[in-house]
């Protein structure tokens, strides 16, 4: 008889009676053949899609009233009949059953687990097999048609794959990808924004997963976000800032307008390695730059310093495309850190890096008297917020407010009388 009609048997329904019902077709489908037992004890292996729609209750009560079939035709079978063989039921198919159904009640609740969240599915049902690589490539896809820091998201990308791009996307929890962005932090020595555009980035790639049914939740979302301290302000002293130039000029002297430019506009450093020649307007001495980290325009005026690193660039290319490009291959650059950070540890600068230029800009203007209301212009800030962790370092209007009050207003009690100390008897009874 034909397998499919076995299988038939073994789609237990929710109504409880369609379940008894089944009990009785044994006899009618032969279910003592050799390819009846076989069926059976694959189906029992099996981890099929359609555990999902047993229902557990009638699956109990028909286990029940199999053990008590079972007791019955054995208390017949010690009085000497045989009702098995009248039946044309051989004794080994009851004793199949019956375990069979035991070890599926026992199992049934883990099992429907695991068949929801979709693991352990026979490979007939399975989805096929997803790795983190093909997240990755889903994600990098999504940040190339969507985020201006895609240039960046690409090695990021490369090192998260390199970690966790040959293992089901599955299989990743939220401790082991903590473990290992904790790691490759203390191996780098990153700062806690960049764990945080790790942690994003992984998000990131199982984002378009979960919405074309590639898996079926986010783990990356539940690993801790740093707390990253945005009210640091570093910038160069004068001194610094003649060794950095030095060494710069000695060993990388392509790259000085570079750091001319970064030093006098304050642009963040995307927004700078993005720069093409069409967004200069050598008229109006200012950087139109259409598109920035708040996906809005920005106006940056150039003073003469930056003039002129702009000026050393053009002379070297043919004033198309992006500005900043390789000597040697002519390709866009995309970053300073080929020369910026070596030459950051050769000045033996402590704790600097590329955006504390942009701090640089930012505090020079306030230490020279520049109002906060411009600095935010010039930065690019939505509000005064971001930019309140200069206001200390300009003309501060609160000592003049302090200096209201006089001496005459202060004078202590102590200075005005004298104060003797109050005993206080207490007499216990």
């Amino acid at each position: 008889m034909d397998l499919r009609v076995y299988e038939g048997l073994f789609q237990f329904n929710q109504e409880m009676d369609q379940a008894l019902e089944s009990l009785n077709l044994i006899e009618k489908l032969e279910l003592a053949s050799p390819e009846g037992i076989l069926f059976l004890l694959r189906f029992l292996r099996s981890n099929d899609e359609r555990e999902q729609q047993v229902n557990y209750q009638a699956l109990t009560f028909a286990f029940a009233g199999t053990l008590v079939f079972s007791a019955a035709i054995g208390l017949f079978q010690s009085f000497g009949f045989h009702p098995l063989s009248w039946l044309g039921i051989p004794p080994l198919m009851i004793i199949l059953w019956s375990v069979g159904l035991i070890l599926y009640s026992w199992r049934y609740r883990k099992r429907k687990q695991q068949v929801l969240e979709g693991k352990k599915l026979p490979e007939l049902f399975r989805k096929p097999s997803v790795n983190f690589g093909q997240l990755a490539d889903d994600g990098l896809a999504y940040s190339k048609r969507n985020k201006r820091s895609y240039r960046t998201d690409v090695p990021r990308f490369a090192s998260l794959k390199e970690w966790f791009g040959s293992e089901p996307v599955e299989e990743p929890t939220p401790r082991e990808i903590e473990y290992k962005l904790a790691k490759a932090a203390e191996k780098e020595k990153w700062a806690p924004s960049t764990f945080n555009h790790y942690r994003s980035l992984m998000s990131l790639g199982y984002r378009p997963g979960i919405l074309n049914r590639k898996v079926a939740t986010n783990p990356a979302r539940s690993v801790t976000h740093r707390r990253e301290d945005n009210n640091r302000v570093r910038f160069l002293t004068e001194e610094e800032e003649k060794k950095l130039r030095k060494i710069v000029q000695t060993k990388w002297a392509l790259h000085v307008p570079e750091l001319d430019l970064a030093i006098n506009t304050g642009l963040r450093k995307g927004s700078q390695y993005g720069l093409t020649w069409d967004m200069v307007d050598w008229t109006s001495r200012m950087l139109n730059i259409s598109r920035t980290k708040y996906d809005e325009a920005v106006h940056v005026p150039l003073n003469d310093a930056a003039v002129a690193a702009l000026k050393a660039v053009f002379k070297r290319g043919n004033g198309r495309g992006r500005v900043f490009r390789s000597s040697k291959t002519g390709e866009a650059l995309e970053n300073a850190r080929h020369w910026f950070d070596a030459a950051v540890a050769e000045a033996k600068l402590k704790n600097f890096h590329w955006h504390d230029l942009r701090h640089t800009f930012a505090s020079r203007l306030r230490l020279k008297g520049a109002p906060l209301e411009n600095i935010v212009d010039l930065l690019g800030h939505k509000g005064l917020t971001m930019t309140r962790r200069y206001a200390h370092l300009g003309p501060n209007r609160l000592h003049e407010v302090v200096s209201l009050l006089k001496a005459t207003d202060t004078v202590s009690d102590t200075e005005q009388t004298a104060i003797s100390p109050t005993v206080v008897q207490v007499s216990v009874n």
